[in-house]
């Protein structure tokens, strides 16, 4: 089932866009992550398990813009609930910045697989 945003949804949020699980657990899926895609990663150094996600985000072909390269966002910090359908929520929101005197990247949800851009 195709996942249909409600109108006050539609007014909350700048976009919406499904997220994909992969299932990998390796550093070449860790680095090769897409727009919208989030993984469980198994790090062998360490042995821990941490999530971490790709911003849905627009790409820019500008080397000096910081959407140059993707947005990836390491979710060690927050709660996550993985769901039945493998689908994980994140809290509290995601806020990516590449320093803190810098604008924001991206900040919003991810719930239930589905990546909320606030406005």
């Amino acid at each position: 089932m195709t996942y249909q945003p409600t109108e006050q949804e539609k007014l909350m949020y700048k976009k919406i866009t499904p997220g994909v699980r992969l299932q990998g657990t390796d550093h070449e899926t860790l680095d090769n992550l897409k727009s919208g895609e989030y993984v469980l990663f198994d790090n062998p150094y360490t042995g821990t398990k941490q999530w971490f996600g790709c911003c849905p985000t627009e790409k820019s072909e500008d080397p000096k813009s910081p959407f140059f390269h993707s947005v990836i966002c390491g979710l060690g910090a927050h709660d996550v609930v993985e769901h039945e359908d493998g689908t994980i929520t994140v809290s509290p929101s995601i806020l990516v910045t590449r320093r803190t005197d810098e604008p924001q990247l991206w900040h919003g949800y991810l719930q239930q697989g589905i990546w909320k851009e606030l406005r």
